[in-house]
């Protein structure tokens, strides 16, 4: 009888070396913190309670209190706000030592892989900026187009931290997904629209506009507000919603005749923007009816936000650099 030939195996991804795939994994979760915190501290009204940077009040410890309390540009605030602040920049700063961490081991791992240490670079270019940022946004007293960037540069290199991630899991040769460019251009389309739907989303927290609209569609009665620009922002964010949600649809009907890979993550990312919108929802109607909520709806808004970038982000790097290696486990458990 003829020998039957083996099916040829999947290209197998060179083990990160030393701890490299837990400190990566440990500083994209510590960046998914810091911007939680930010949100929170954003709510809080509590970005300017530490008034100076890179201290606060002039020391890298301020509690207790100083005599007289915590005073800023004549408002006083709580230790809750300063302590709130305060573990932001702490959290930051050590996401910063992590990513150092991080990229020396990448550095010793480049002979099997080197985009670890390539997406690692640009990852340093985020964080050198967003530290920069941090400090131009206490200067400019949290101007609310200052405090939206500095989120959208906080995501980008949450992002980095994921490319790196999915980066360390894969084969340096491995082959793309074959995918339609229409398949293609849908899925970056898809992350471009919740990102910057989360920069609107930004925009709507810092201009307190959350409130100004009411109803669930129109605005006051109107599609379009022609002379409030806190209701123009809102709506903007809500327009930017809706295109979001269409763009995972098609999505969604796209990916059913590509690789299950594509479509496993087109159908996590429906799930997930129904509980977005959901969020959404009730954040708006805790203005009026449950004020004692909006605080925590917004940052569990911004929160679950983040985690659907990560899927769409996921679906992204399935097209550009294939499926990851099963033998290779992110966590303990995970598949």
């Amino acid at each position: 009888m003829a020998k039957v030939k083996a099916a040829p195996q999947a290209p197998k991804a060179a083990q990160p070396k030393g701890p490299l795939l837990k400190l990566l994994v440990l500083t994209a979760l510590m960046t998914f913190i810091v911007i939680v915190l930010g949100a929170a501290t954003r709510v809080a009204d509590a970005g300017l309670s530490c008034p100076d940077w890179p201290t606060c009040y002039g020391q890298w410890f301020p509690f207790p209190a100083p005599e007289g309390g915590y005073h800023a540009e004549g408002i006083t605030y709580t230790l809750t706000q300063v302590l709130l602040e305060w573990t932001h920049r702490l959290t930051a700063s050590l996401t910063g030592f992590l990513l150092l961490a991080s990229l020396f081991f990448a550095y010793k791992f480049r002979g099997e892989n080197k985009r670890v240490f390539r997406v690692g670079l640009f990852a340093l270019l985020a964080l050198l900026t967003q530290v920069k940022m941090g400090g131009i946004t206490v200067w400019l007293d949290n101007i609310n187009w200052s405090v939206a960037l500095h989120l959208g540069n906080a995501m980008i290199f949450y992002s980095l931290l994921i490319a790196m991630i999915s980066a360390a899991v894969r084969p340096a040769n491995v082959t793309p997904i074959k995918a339609a460019l229409r398949t293609k251009l849908l899925m970056v389309l898809a992350y471009v629209m919740v990102f910057f739907t989360m920069l609107a989303g930004a925009m709507v927290s810092t201009t307190h506009a959350g409130g100004v609209c009411g109803g669930l569609f129109d605005c006051v009665g109107s599609w379009w507000p022609a002379d409030d620009v806190a209701q123009q922002i809102h709506m903007i964010h809500r327009y930017m919603v809706a295109l979001t949600i269409f763009t995972l649809l098609a999505l969604r009907i796209e990916a059913r005749r590509e690789h299950p890979a594509l479509n496993k993550t087109a159908k996590v990312a429906e799930a997930f923007i129904i509980v977005q919108i959901a969020l959404g929802i009730l954040t708006l109607y805790s203005f009026s009816h449950y004020a004692n909520f909006y605080q925590f709806l917004s940052v569990a808004h911004l929160a679950w936000g983040t985690v659907l970038l990560t899927v769409v982000l996921t679906g992204c790097l399935k097209l550009l650099w294939g499926e990851k290696d099963p033998t290779i486990k992110i966590m303990p458990g995970h598949p």
